[in-house]
C-alpha cells in the first residue's frame, strides 16, 4: 500500500520511464572540447559488400569483418591503400571527400541572395514604429480581441455576481 490516495501523485512529477539521455556527442579522452567524433572525417580503409549471408547472418558479418582486419581477406577492389586489396593504412584527407551539394536559396534562408528582401514586402503595416489602432498588422488585431475578451469576461461576471 502506498501512502498516497493515487498510486502516482501529482507532485511525484513525471515518471522516469519517458526520460532519455543523450549520449550522441561523443568525445575523446584527449580532446573533450573538440569536435565531437561523429563529425570527424574518418576515412574507410577497407569496403566491403553485404551478401545474402551477410545480411541474415550477424555471425557471417562479423566473421567476414574479422577476417579482414586479423586473416588477411580481400577488401573491396580499389577500395583499400594496398595494392593487393588487403586492408591498409588510413588514407589521408583530401577535398574530393568534400560534397558539391548546394541547397537552392529559398524563403527564410538566412544567407539568401541579395534582393530576396528583409520581410519588408508585406502588408503588415508601414514600418515607421507608431503604435496607433489603424495599424494593419497582427498587433492591432491582438489589442481588438484583448478589449473584446474584457468586455466578454466583465459582462459574464456581472450576470453571474448578479
Amino acid at each position: 500500500m502506498t501512502p498516497f490516495a493515487e498510486p502516482n501523485p501529482p507532485l511525484a512529477g513525471l515518471p522516469t520511464d519517458t526520460w532519455t539521455v543523450n549520449s550522441a556527442n561523443i568525445y575523446l579522452d584527449d580532446d573533450l572540447d573538440g569536435v565531437p567524433v561523429q563529425f570527424r572525417y574518418e576515412a574507410a580503409n577497407c569496403k566491403l559488400y553485404y551478401t545474402w549471408q551477410t545480411l541474415t547472418n550477424m555471425t557471417n558479418l562479423w566473421t567476414a569483418v574479422a577476417n579482414v582486419k586479423w586473416n588477411g581477406a580481400k577488401c573491396v577492389p580499389g577500395s583499400t591503400t594496398n595494392d593487393d586489396d588487403t586492408i591498409g593504412a588510413v588514407p589521408g584527407y583530401t577535398d574530393k571527400v568534400v560534397s558539391n551539394f548546394r541547397w537552392a536559396a529559398g524563403p527564410g534562408d538566412a544567407n539568401a541572395a541579395p534582393g530576396s528582401g528583409n520581410g519588408d514586402v508585406g502588408n503588415g503595416g508601414n514600418n515607421n514604429g507608431d503604435s496607433s489602432d489603424e495599424d494593419e498588422n497582427a498587433a492591432g488585431s491582438l489589442r481588438a480581441s484583448w478589449k473584446v475578451l474584457a468586455l466578454v469576461l466583465s459582462v459574464s461576471t456581472m450576470l453571474f455576481v448578479m
